[in-house]
């Protein structure tokens, strides 16, 4: 009888010192796991914006950061056709509210997804749609958020103005 209580204490000991080696193994896994993703998420800057709008006004364009003070579009469909056309734009010709949102994005500040939103899409939908994505290198993270988005699509706008009046183009 002694033996058999011998034996379970030292098969509990050493499960428990088991137990314990994989929970400290376990913490320092999640702890370097913790470290990688914050130092991905604080480098997480963006090569360029890709809009593209489907149905009426049909384009499909990518928006930098240029040398200086321009951002620049670079169009690849206009109007259903394939273009290849450059808009400059000032940044201090569209204030700083829409200056910082792009900013924002290129730089990965800002949160692209909308929290607690519910879209419903039913029946034959028609007009148009615009989707929009922030790239690094080959990898596309689509812009949900209504605000970034909205900057965006008054971005979008002022292309469009630029375009249609060919005296103040480019």
């Amino acid at each position: 009888m002694k033996r058999y209580k011998y034996a379970l204490l030292v098969i509990s000991i050493t499960s428990a010192l088991l137990f314990q080696a994989n929970a400290v193994e376990n913490t320092e896994k999640a702890k370097s796991i913790e470290e990688d993703s914050t130092t991905t998420e604080s480098t997480n800057a963006f090569d360029y914006i890709l809009v593209e709008r489907n149905g009426g006004g049909d384009k499909l364009f990518s928006l930098s950061k240029g040398e200086g003070d321009y951002y620049i579009a670079y169009f690849a469909r206009y109007n259903f056709k394939d273009t290849t056309l450059r808009i400059d734009l000032k940044i201090k010709d569209l204030g700083d509210t829409l200056s910082n949102a792009i900013d924002n994005i290129l730089l990965g500040e800002s949160s692209l997804m909308e929290t607690d939103t519910i879209a419903n899409a039913k029946g034959f939908l028609i007009g148009s749609w615009l989707r929009s994505y922030a790239v690094n290198d080959t990898i596309k993270t689509e812009i949900k958020n209504r605000d970034l988005l909205s900057a965006i699509a008054s971005i979008e706008n002022r292309i469009e103005s630029k375009i249609s009046s060919p005296a103040t183009g480019k």
